[in-house]
Formats: C-alpha cells, sequence, structure tokens
C-alpha cells in the first residue's frame, strides 16, 4: 500500500503512480507497506517545467562519473524538436539532433572536445503548431591535469627523438629574429599626444627613446580626455604652435629611421572633426506620420521629424486593416497607477514599475496580433504575454526586452520601441508580466490588432547589441509567421510618391483619394555620434560611413592639411594614414541611397519605406527580406565607401591606410570584408578580460584571405581605475 503526502490535490494518494497538478517545486513523502508489514520510505522531488519553454543548462562536466556528464534540453510544452545545434566559438557545428532524447556528451567525431563556452540554439513546435526557438551558451567544464602531464610528457619524448643540431640552428635563427628585429618588423606604438601636453623637446625625446628601443613606427594620435583625468596643456589642436611640433616631430623621426601614421582625425575613433556638416555626416532614415480620410483636397503641414532632416520621398498608401486599433481604444479595465502606459503618450510612464503583473481586460473580445513597448530610459526585462482563456491564461509569447544601453554607439533611437509579433489571438483580458525588471522607464503598451514586423527596428539597425562582443547568431531572428489576410497588409503597387505636392515649407497639398491613408514625410536626420575621445576643438560629427562623397573634404581638413605643411623633404617619414577602433555605430541611409540600392537588388525601395515604421509591405517574408537587402547594403558600402574611400584618397599622397579591422558598439558591417579593403591590419587584447578574443582572429584571418603579411596587433589596453597602474615594471613585478 502507498501513501503520499501532501496529498493535496493527487488524484489518489494510495497507489503507486498517482496524478497532480503542480505550480511549483514539490517534494513528496512516500511510505511503501507490503503486504507482510514490511515499510519502507523515500521522498520524490518534483520539478515543474511551465511551457512551451526550453529548460537547458549553463554548464556540464563530461567526466563519466555519472553526474552532469550530458549537455541535454528539456522541452516543456514542446513536442517536437526541429533541431538542436552546438557551435563551437569558430562557429563550427560540433554537435546537432532532432530528438530530444539524444544529449551531447561533450565529444567530437569520438575525441573530448576542448573545455570552453559553446553557443547553442534549439527550435521546436509547441504543443499549439507554434514554431517556438531559444539559444545561448554553455559551458563545458574538463579537469586538465592529466592532459597537460599527457604532453608534457610527448613533448620531452619528441624533444629526445629530434636531431639537436637542426633544432639548435632553427631556434637560434627564430631568437635572432626576435632579439635582433629586421627594420621591416620592428615594433609599432600608438603616440598619444595627450589633452594638449606636447612640446618640441618632448616630442624629440620620445623619438630617441623609441628608436633606442628598437621601435619602427610611431602612430601620433591627438587625444582629449576629460580634464578631471588629464589636465589639459597650453598647445591647443591646430595652433600654429601644434602645426609646428608635429612638423617637428615628423622631421625628427625621419632622421631616427621611424615611420609615422596620422590618426585620419583627432580621438581614436574615428573618423569625424568639426568640420564634417550634418549632411556629411553618419544619417538614418526618419519619418513623420499622418493619418487622413478622402476623398478631399488636404493643404496641411507635414513637420519634419528634427533638426537637419533632409527630405528623401513623401509616399502615402492605404491604411491597412487594424492599423490604428489598439487595446486602449476598447474600454479599458486597468489599474489606475498604471494608466500611463495606455494612454498614448511615449514620453511618460508611472513612477514605478520593476517586478509586476499587469492585467487589462475589455468587455468585448479583441483580436491581437503584435505588442509594442516603448520607453524613455534605460530599461530591462524578460516579458510574457498572457491571454485568459476560459479559467486559465495561456503564454502567448515570452522574449527579452533590452534597452540598457542609450549611447548612440548601439543605435541611433537609444530608446527605439521593441515590438513583437505573434498569431493572431483573441480574448477579453491579457495580461503582461514582468520579472528581473529596472524598476522604472516603462512609457506605453500597444497590445493591437495590427499586423506588425518584429524587432523593425533592430532589423534596421535602430537599435544593435548593448555591449561590445555580440556572438555571431544576434543579428538572427526567427522567421515570422505570416498574417492570416492580405487586408492586414499594405499592398507595394499601393504605394504612391507624392513628393511632388510637398512644398518647401513642409506643407502637402494633395488629393486625398477615397478611404483612409497614411501619409510618411520620410528623409534623413544626423546620428548625432562624433569622434572621441578627442579635444573640444577637434571634435565634430563622425563621417558618412556609407557614402565616399565628402572623404576628401575630410581627408584634407586633417591629415591633408599636416601634409601641405610640409616641405617635400620633411614628409619622408610620414607613410601611413590610421583608423582605429570603430566604436561610432549604425546608420542606415545616405544620398544617392535608392539608386544604390535599385542598382544592387533590381528593385525599387521606395514602395517598402513603411516597413522601417513597422508595418509589414507586402508580406512578413518579403518585409524582413527588404531589411536584409538594407543591411546587406550597408555592410558592403562601409567597407568598398568608407574604408575603400579613406584608402584611395590616403594612396593620391603616397600614404596606406591602417586599419584595426574590427567594430564595438553597434558595428553595421562584416570585419573581413571591412579589414579586405585596407592596406594593413591590425587586432586588439587587452590587459584584463576578453576583448581580443575576436580582435585578433578577425584580423589575422583579414590578412590571410587577402593577401596581407603583416598582421599587428594592439598589445595589453587597458582602461579604469587610474593612470600609470599598468605600467610596464608594475606588470613585471605582478607575474
Amino acid at each position: 500500500r502507498y501513501n503520499w503526502l501532501p496529498s493535496t490535490g493527487i488524484d489518489n494518494p494510495y497507489i503507486a503512480d498517482p496524478v497532480t497538478t503542480l505550480q511549483k517545486d514539490q517534494e513528496f513523502h512516500v511510505t511503501v507497506t507490503s503486504p507482510e508489514g514490511c515499510r519502507d520510505e523515500d521522498v520524490v522531488a518534483v520539478k515543474v517545467y511551465t511551457g512551451p519553454d526550453f529548460y537547458v543548462p549553463t554548464a556540464f562536466t563530461p567526466n563519466n562519473d555519472g553526474r552532469n556528464d550530458l549537455f541535454r534540453v528539456i522541452a516543456a510544452g514542446i513536442p517536437k524538436l526541429d533541431f538542436l545545434r552546438v557551435w563551437d566559438r569558430w562557429g563550427k557545428v560540433i554537435f546537432q539532433t532532432a530528438d530530444l532524447s539524444t544529449p551531447w556528451d561533450g565529444t567530437l567525431n569520438g575525441q573530448p572536445a576542448g573545455p570552453g563556452t559553446y553557443v547553442w540554439m534549439v527550435q521546436g513546435v509547441d504543443y499549439l503548431g507554434r514554431r517556438f526557438s531559444s539559444q545561448g551558451t554553455v559551458t563545458l567544464i574538463r579537469c586538465i591535469f592529466f592532459y597537460l602531464d599527457h604532453m608534457i610528457r610527448i613533448a620531452t619524448l619528441s624533444l629526445l627523438l629530434a636531431v639537436p643540431a637542426a633544432v639548435t640552428a632553427q631556434q637560434a635563427s627564430i631568437q635572432k629574429g626576435f632579439s635582433t628585429p629586421p627594420d621591416s618588423i620592428k615594433p609599432s606604438v600608438y603616440w598619444y599626444w595627450m589633452s594638449d601636453n606636447v612640446s618640441e623637446d618632448g616630442v624629440k625625446k620620445d623619438l630617441a627613446a623609441m628608436a633606442e628601443a628598437g621601435i619602427g613606427r610611431a602612430f601620433i594620435g591627438n587625444i582629449g580626455y576629460d580634464p578631471k583625468v588629464v589636465p589639459y596643456g597650453r598647445v591647443k589642436l591646430f595652433s600654429d604652435e601644434w602645426m609646428k611640433i608635429t612638423r617637428t616631430a615628423i622631421r625628427t623621426a625621419s632622421k631616427k629611421g621611424i615611420e609615422i601614421g596620422l590618426f585620419n582625425s583627432p580621438g581614436w575613433s574615428q573618423s569625424g572633426g568639426p568640420w564634417i556638416k550634418p549632411s556629411q555626416s553618419m544619417r538614418y532614415m526618419a519619418g513623420e506620420m499622418v493619418r487622413v480620410k478622402g476623398p478631399q483636397r488636404i493643404s496641411q503641414k507635414i513637420p519634419a521629424p528634427g533638426d537637419d532632416f533632409q527630405d528623401v520621398a513623401v509616399i502615402a498608401f492605404p491604411a491597412p486593416a487594424g492599423d490604428s486599433d489598439d487595446i486602449s481604444r476598447h474600454q479599458l479595465k486597468i489599474t489606475p497607477a498604471l494608466q500611463t502606459l495606455v494612454d498614448g503618450d511615449t514620453g511618460t510612464g508611472p513612477d514605478s514599475v520593476g517586478n509586476m503583473q499587469i492585467d487589462m481586460e475589455v468587455p468585448e473580445d479583441l483580436t491581437a496580433r503584435s505588442l509594442v513597448l516603448h520607453m524613455n530610459k534605460p530599461y530591462r526585462s524578460d516579458v510574457e504575454l498572457q491571454v485568459r482563456q476560459g479559467a486559465s491564461w495561456r503564454t502567448v509569447t515570452r522574449f527579452q526586452l533590452d534597452r540598457s544601453n542609450p549611447m548612440p554607439q548601439v543605435g541611433f533611437r537609444p530608446f527605439a520601441p521593441v515590438s513583437i509579433a505573434f498569431p493572431a489571438v483573441s480574448g477579453k483580458a491579457f495580461r503582461i508580466v514582468l520579472s528581473n525588471s529596472s524598476r522604472s522607464g516603462l512609457t506605453e503598451i500597444t497590445l493591437s490588432a495590427a499586423a506588425m514586423v518584429e524587432r523593425y527596428e533592430e532589423k534596421q539597425l535602430a537599435k544593435m547589441f548593448q555591449t561590445p562582443l555580440p556572438l555571431w547568431n544576434e543579428y538572427q531572428w526567427p522567421q515570422q509567421a505570416e498574417p492570416e489576410n492580405n487586408s492586414l497588409v499594405i499592398d507595394p503597387a499601393k504605394v504612391r510618391n507624392i513628393s511632388a505636392f510637398l512644398d518647401k515649407n513642409g506643407t502637402l497639398n494633395w488629393e486625398v483619394p477615397a478611404g483612409e491613408w497614411l501619409i510618411m514625410r520620410c528623409g534623413m536626420l544626423p546620428t548625432g555620434v562624433k569622434n572621441a575621445p578627442a579635444p573640444p576643438e577637434g571634435t565634430g560629427l563622425e563621417i558618412d560611413k556609407i557614402n565616399r562623397a565628402a572623404m576628401q573634404h575630410h581627408y584634407d581638413a586633417f591629415v591633408g592639411k599636416i601634409y601641405n605643411n610640409l616641405a617635400p623633404e620633411e614628409r619622408k617619414a610620414l607613410k601611413w594614414v590610421v583608423a582605429d577602433s570603430y566604436e561610432t555605430g549604425s546608420q542606415n541611409w545616405t544620398d544617392g541611397m535608392g539608386t544604390a540600392f535599385r542598382q544592387r537588388y533590381g528593385y525599387d525601395p521606395l514602395p517598402w519605406l513603411p516597413v522601417l515604421s513597422g508595418r509589414i509591405v507586402g508580406t512578413a517574408e518579403q518585409s524582413n527580406r527588404f531589411l536584409w537587402d538594407l543591411r546587406r547594403l550597408v555592410a558592403d558600402r562601409v567597407a568598398y565607401e568608407y574604408v575603400g574611400g579613406l584608402r584611395d584618397v590616403s594612396h593620391k599622397q603616397g600614404l596606406k591606410l591602417w586599419l584595426e579591422n574590427y567594430g564595438h558598439w553597434g558595428f553595421p558591417a562584416e570585419f573581413l570584408q571591412y579589414g579586405g579593403q585596407a592596406d594593413e591590419v591590425g587586432g586588439e587584447f587587452w590587459n584584463e578580460g576578453n576583448l581580443g578574443d575576436i580582435e585578433c582572429r578577425a584580423a589575422s584571418s583579414a590578412a590571410h584571405i587577402y593577401g596581407k603579411n603583416r598582421v599587428a596587433a594592439e598589445s595589453f589596453t587597458a582602461g579604469g581605475p587610474g593612470p600609470y597602474v599598468r605600467y610596464p615594471l608594475r606588470c613585471l613585478e605582478a607575474r
């Protein structure tokens, strides 16, 4: 006889296999008594997995000790697995399966895989037939002592078997190359002129020390720090005294046999200055939307969405079904303290949100297809949307909202809304569950009948990965389901170009056809990103990264000005133009972008511009493909227009381009293609942390692919607690 305790909720606590429904983890104490009166007790722990979701471990230890040996996925509410794949850090598939019962045992081709971090992605179909996916990383942990000992013994044996004379000669040659490197491979240094603290005597002494140490190249960067960290000197950038010192440095370097490179603008990132006009800077497509009903003739001013706005086109299209239908229009009941979340004002919200559930109820069924959340300050949360069906709540979708980093370097819309699309779901009551949330920042919730493009802001580069090192899959998104009928989308054939009806004052004079129409005034706004860290006199907008039209102007304003101030005999040491870290974020439009788009892809982007507002044009697949085409074109032009343009103007004066071929903080291109356009590339590794894991590999790979026989690495980079905490003697003492 069995006895299960606690018995609450159990259908029959006196049998071997009772059934119960649980909302949280539970331990049961079970007592078993045989017919002869023998008795035993045990504890049965039941873990509850809510779904649909995948539960995936963060680490495992495949050492055959019977504990945590396997990497497996638990699928709650997801009976069908499409795939589980595991990649190593270089993108190689290590393991894959379509069988939930098949775990990864930590091997590759029968051999133990190395310890480290691996990327996984899993996708399946839930019990409602919806496709559900998740991704993350897992750490494979191994004890390495045996392997180290084994390798040491193998290495020792190999040395004993080697021919001593040949090894000795080879080692001597290698050792000599390091102790007395030839001029062609002498090390280089970044030569930062910090916050106007330079002098003729100082640069001469610096160069003498470099020559004595065997330095072959010095790249001059005019850096401007916070005056609280580095007080500013008297020699202001661009002054006559500064130009005189710059000439002295280059002349002295010639005498010392040291090559000089000039950062192509003040600061180390990346290409800008006060000479760059807004119309020459990094820009993005913005729009102002007006809703009108026809038939009627309108004469209506459509305001520009910001300063320094440049018109591209005015378009009009019939409003798709449900476009303005959201839950706030349906006699909504919501907690009074949260009323500002549904008042239509995206600029204001409750004083405090935090972890909570937000219940919204309407008197009649609402059919919802999208959820858009707005913020006005840094905010993050794990979000779950639920709908009440009968007496229970069903999960519609789960997602992570992250707007924790408002720097323009990670997107030209710091608090871009997050849009989530899902198959139509109807109900009178909806619930949004916020967990792991910031205390405030959420300003508006739009639960709408409109069909929308999921994550349209991220897909147009308006908001990018929040930290310096995105994994390879951060700009990949699951395929979006199609709306159930065509009335919910915009027909591209019905999008009209009405630019000719907008006068120079921004007033539209147009005969509106019958029906409800949306009018978009589309144009470019500057992203506002500036070169940094630079002295105030040298700080300005960053140059356009996808159009080389202003590159000669940029070059002439800084590097060209220095070059032309030198007599021919004084220029001998000046060999390089330098472009350091890309930390300037994204852009998605420029002058002539429409023409370039048509030439590349064979179709006009204008009818697809409503996609940038989140609306679906044609189909969801076509709209997402338009966004992919846009991102691909941006990536190509960053390489060929920006790097290629800077290289070409440098070559006109006999200088070569040296480039760190990677980007942090919202890099909108490809490291290899980006580096391929420079004359020489360099990586970077830091004194602490993992910056360098990607950068040096990107540099060496680009050099290999594009036939460059020399690769550099910015070495032992550091930041943080203060000056002179990592100078060489201190580093040696620490070892």
